[in-house]
């Protein structure tokens, strides 16, 4: 089974679906950012605020091996990358079942975001290998919004519910189903290694000179502000609901469809691809989820609630596949890819810590929102620089 893992056709749909569901795996922390974030505080009793930066911690890991990943990424096994990633994860994740100590498991998600981390960035880098990039990360963003929406509906009921024993339940009840299916990507993590290195990019410019080209800087910059400004609202959307006169089931109910409406996105963008180009959906996408703000500032009731978060996660889905590909358009190796993956992460573990000054101990979440309209506002800045870079660029090299 290994054997034919590493030998899959790159470009099939099964190929790229498989290592998609070890991407979302990897990135848990944040696929089930706004879950996390209730359960740590209401089970473990952090507190919203603690509850905020212990998730941040986890994000912050998962951006450190990030980066070690993509400058590494023309010269280390994508495979291996993966399956140490995976393996590092699902360890960490273990000794989260005995240990809720608050700093002791704040370390616990620090140190599991790290192996998250290394898994991701090389999903990232072999995605950005593929004959359509457009394509193969519509497939992987799709993959990360339908599964978190099962998460979303089932996970409220399954901490609040008897769990599987006395020890399996409430918040452990929930991590040993993240345990399971950490164990199953692990055991199809070698498929990354199907993702070859082409050889025209072989040898060549180093990772740091693929990165530092203007072009590359200035979309990883902005996808740093975009991860900041998305992390911001997610980690606390079910906070959110609740201030819209919602309870836990129903803000779980809602997120959970929501999510799962959110893959029309991604679809969109595997019918699309580049036949308007990368800029015009993405602009687009960014000024609807501006526009998702307002509705969420101006309506805090249960359908004001469900239409501007609804509005937001769609918008998102459809739009971070096209950042992902004006990186790749720039790079078929995956370094810029996998390191616009690290600067988004470091946005994502920054974005819910500075909401979380915003918000306070008492849950103001209307803070949260004025700190992501004004990110995605900044984010528009570099992205628009692009084309005008690129030009440059191109007018240098001829």
């Amino acid at each position: 089974m290994l054997s034919k893992l590493r030998t899959m056709n790159p470009d099939s749909p099964l190929t790229i679906s498989i290592a998609s569901f070890v991407g979302v795996m990897a990135l848990t922390p944040l696929m089930l950012l706004p879950i996390l974030v209730y359960v740590y505080d209401e089970f473990l009793e952090f507190g919203p605020d603690i509850a905020g930066r212990v998730s941040s911690a986890g994000l912050a890991g998962i951006a450190i091996t990030t980066i070690i990943v993509a400058l590494k990424a023309k010269h280390w096994s994508l495979g291996k990358a993966s399956v140490v990633g995976m393996v590092v994860a699902t360890s960490f994740t273990i000794l989260g079942l005995f240990i809720h100590d608050v700093w002791p498991f704040t370390l616990l998600v620090f140190l599991t975001g790290l192996g998250g981390g290394a898994a991701q960035a090389a999903v990232a880098a072999a995605l950005a290998r593929t004959t359509h990039p457009e394509r193969a990360f519509g497939i992987y963003i799709g993959w990360q919004f339908a599964l978190p929406a099962i998460g979303f509906w089932w996970f409220p009921r399954l901490v609040e519910g008897p769990g599987y024993s006395p020890f399996l339940s409430g918040f452990n009840a929930m991590l040993f189903v993240i345990l399971v299916l950490c164990f199953l990507a692990l055991i199809l993590a070698p498929v990354m290694s199907s993702f070859k290195l082409h050889k025209e990019d072989e040898g060549g410019e180093m990772e740091w000179g693929l990165i530092l080209k203007l072009p590359a800087l200035l979309s990883v910059i902005g996808l740093a502000i975009y991860g900041a400004a998305n992390a911001a609202v997610w980690a606390y959307s079910e906070g959110m609901g609740e201030d819209a006169g919602l309870d836990i089931y129903q803000t779980g109910d809602i997120i959970a469809y929501i999510t799962g409406l959110s893959v029309i996105g991604p679809l969109l963008v595997v019918w699309l691809q580049d036949k308007i180009g990368h800029y015009i959906p993405l602009v687009s996408g960014i000024v609807l989820q501006i526009i998702a703000m307002y509705l969420l500032l101006t309506n805090q009731t249960p359908f004001g609630y469900t239409i501007g978060l609804g509005l937001f996660s769609v918008a998102w889905a459809f739009t971070w596949p096209y950042f992902l590909s004006i990186q790749a358009s720039f790079d078929h190796t995956g370094t810029v890819t996998s390191f616009g993956q690290f600067t988004n992460l470091a946005g994502n573990a920054v974005g819910p810590l500075v909401a979380a000054s915003f918000v306070g101990a008492d849950g103001n979440y209307v803070g949260a929102i004025w700190v992501a309209v004004a990110l995605f506002i900044v984010t528009l800045v570099p992205m628009l620089m692009i084309r005008s870079a690129r030009k440059r660029e191109l007018a240098g090299a001829s």
